[in-house]
């Protein structure tokens, strides 16, 4: 059985509709707290209500940072989701000790 271009043709703009939601970067992180971004809907927004690229609706709302803390305040209170993450709360915190300073939102220039 041979199958028509018609249905391949079909078959690409299905997979194109159902994939329009996701971002098309792999392995795309918060640039502030490290979650994976799997979707635009997880995207924070701008002052103009746009989606912003590199962080996510837990941290960036309407052009600001929605917790105005340090990097060492923010490393506590993501700690506290370890279980979240498959992890201790002590193993969270290192893990965030390690891989915040490579953030945007905390990387010192």
């Amino acid at each position: 059985m041979k199958i028509s271009e018609e249905a391949i043709d079909e078959g690409r703009r299905r997979i194109k509709g159902e994939n329009e939601g996701r971002i098309k970067m792999e392995n795309k992180i918060c640039q502030s707290c490290g979650m994976p971004i799997i979707s635009n809907e997880q995207l924070g927004t701008n002052k103009d209500k746009s989606r912003n690229e590199d962080y996510c609706i837990y941290c960036y709302k309407d052009g600001e940072f929605i917790d105005k803390v340090t990097m060492e305040e923010y490393i506590e209170m993501c700690s506290q989701f370890g279980s979240q993450a498959g992890m201790t709360n002590e193993e969270m915190k290192k893990h965030c000790k390690k891989l915040f300073p490579t953030l945007k939102r905390w990387k010192v220039n």
